[in-house]
């Protein structure tokens, strides 16, 4: 960023800027809070299976 800003104008510099702030609040506000629902399920599912007996023979033959 340093370099970049070394060669660019004050106005380019700050559209970068910009630009990285609304990609950070994307994965902020969107992407991250999706994801994280995302695991929770699987982690919900998971556990549900865990905590299922396991199986005998006598299960795998009926």
């Amino acid at each position: 960023m340093r370099h970049a800003a070394a060669d660019s104008k004050p106005e380019s510099l700050m559209k970068r800027l910009e630009e990285e702030i609304k990609f950070s609040s994307y994965l902020v506000s969107e992407k991250c809070p999706k994801e994280l629902e995302s695991k929770k399920q699987s982690l919900y599912f998971l556990q549900k299976v865990v905590a299922e007996p396991a199986m005998g023979q006598s299960d795998l033959n009926e």
